[in-house]
């Protein structure tokens, strides 16, 4: 039970905190390095809120693939509880993003590509298992939100 409200009090805060962000990230063209899900890498020119889009589409993504680990390595608990929720949370944001971006004009296609950093972050989790796999989930977690925040 700590450990729930643990997280809903760092992911509340977390969440207060990028409310007060007041400079803008996203401005200019940006130049993104990502790897695919085949594993190769790609490297693009990209506008500004084609940027913050796959910014968002990306941790979407490592948010909802991490929660679904928890799943398939059978946890249980409040870290189990947690992961139910961000899947149906990130399920539902990306739903909005898309519909965002596709109303968009120009419409914008949100690109689902793991970051390399996201990547090595899930291929280590994998790897884990109980406490270990837990510890580095609840970090995963927090670190993917704060990256989110400052992308607002």
């Amino acid at each position: 039970m700590k450990q729930s409200v643990l997280i809903a009090v760092s992911v509340a805060a977390l969440t207060l905190a990028g409310c007060s962000k007041s400079e803008d990230k996203t401005a200019g063209a940006d130049t993104t390095a990502a790897t695919t899900a085949d594993g190769t890498s790609a490297v693009a020119v990209v506008g500004p809120d084609q940027a913050f889009v796959d910014a968002v589409a990306a941790s979407d993504a490592f948010e909802l693939q991490s929660s679904q680990l928890v799943v398939s390595k059978g946890s249980a608990g409040p870290i189990r509880r947690f992961a139910d929720a961000m899947i149906k949370s990130q399920g539902d944001t990306t739903s909005k993003l898309n519909a965002a971006a596709t109303a968009a004009t120009p419409a914008i296609s949100p690109q689902l590509v793991l970051s390399a950093t996201q990547k090595q972050q899930l291929d280590a989790m994998t790897t884990l298992s109980g406490a270990a796999f837990e510890t580095a989930y609840k970090q995963a977690q927090v670190e993917a939100h704060e990256a989110t925040l400052n992308t607002l």
